[in-house]
């Protein structure tokens, strides 16, 4: 009897270890061609009143938006319509590879300078001391470029449904952990961080994935984007 239990536990296990893992391959396969039609929103008004610059990683692009005006710069594009906006975006960047390709002479000088980066080194499990070390050292390249730097490494990665349990666990402390360092190092060094875990905490619908999530579960669609703007639009509007 006990034998039975266990083979039939055993099965169980098997049966939802094949479930999740083509569950995450099909996932990975959508997240691709997110990335793939993603299109970096930019804007060049005729008279431009401020310049902003927008560089980091996939979130930076959009990559899950439905419309590249749903992205965080989009956002900021609608919202500060004669800004000159500017975005580098590269989907998988990680803070290592930004920080050896952050060249301050190819990119101009900005009223603002808005970093996504952070959530890849989370994902691809980055060791704290490199993001630490990384950091340090590329925030004095930032501050060369503008006036106003604002750093947004994401937000608590528990919510994202790609994850299933207890991975989502996992990857939500990592994600916590990197964004203490974040925090303590902008800080340190006189720049600005959006603190995306106090938004997190105040939509617990985002528990549920489906209202704030990209097809791929990964990503954020517009509504995801919106709530990270909400948090960055005071940064950008307060006086240098």
């Amino acid at each position: 009897m006990i034998k039975n239990i266990a083979w039939i536990v055993l099965g169980v296990i098997l049966v939802l270890a094949l479930y999740q893992t083509l569950r995450i391959r099909r996932l990975i396969s959508i997240g691709k061609e997110l990335v793939v039609n993603a299109v970096a929103y930019e804007q060049v008004p005729a008279q431009a009143d401020r310049s902003i610059l927008v560089i980091g990683d996939s979130s930076a692009i959009g990559v899950g938006a439905g419309l590249p005006e749903e992205s965080v710069a989009g956002r900021l594009g609608s919202h500060f319509n004669t800004a000159r906006i500017t975005n580098k975006g590269v989907s998988g960047q990680r803070l290592a590879g930004l920080l050896k390709e952050f060249d301050p002479s190819q990119l101009g000088t900005h009223d603002v300078l808005i970093v996504h980066i952070g959530g890849n080194d989370v994902s691809h499990l980055t060791k704290l001391s490199d993001v630490e070390r990384d950091l340090a050292a590329l925030i004095p390249k930032t501050k060369q470029v503008a006036d106003k730097v604002i750093f947004i490494s994401g937000g608590d990665f528990s919510y994202a449904p790609f994850y299933p349990w207890p991975a989502n666990h996992f990857f939500g402390a990592r994600s916590e952990r990197v964004r203490d360092v974040f925090k303590r190092i902008t800080a340190e060094q006189g720049v600005e961080y959006v603190d995306l875990f106090a938004a997190d905490a105040e939509r617990p619908a985002l528990i549920d994935g489906q209202s704030y999530y990209a097809a791929d579960q990964f990503h954020l669609n517009g509504a995801g984007y919106k709530g990270w703007f909400d948090r960055l639009l005071p940064l950008v509007s307060e006086p240098r």
